[in-house]
């Protein structure tokens, strides 16, 4: 094994790292788009308020479906 499991681990950092610096201080389009995808992710008290209601109209949707074919153009 060696070293892998400390390169996995480095390499998990400077992700965090990254992700953490798009969510604070974005420097173009797509670091505040990933940035803001992590902040939501880290966000577990809103995600705990707020539940299922953010998915419940895709919810509904799939539920009116009548086939399981419908779920392939889906």
């Amino acid at each position: 094994m060696g070293r892998f499991n400390e390169l996995s681990e480095r390499n998990r950092y400077l992700l965090y790292l990254d992700l953490k610096k798009a969510a604070d201080s974005p420097q173009s389009p797509l670091q505040k788009q990933y940035g803001d995808f992590y902040a939501a992710c880290m966000n577990s008290d809103l995600a705990d308020q707020l539940g299922d209601k953010p998915i419940e109209p895709l919810l509904k949707h799939i539920d009116s479906f009548n086939d399981k074919k419908q779920l392939a153009g889906f």
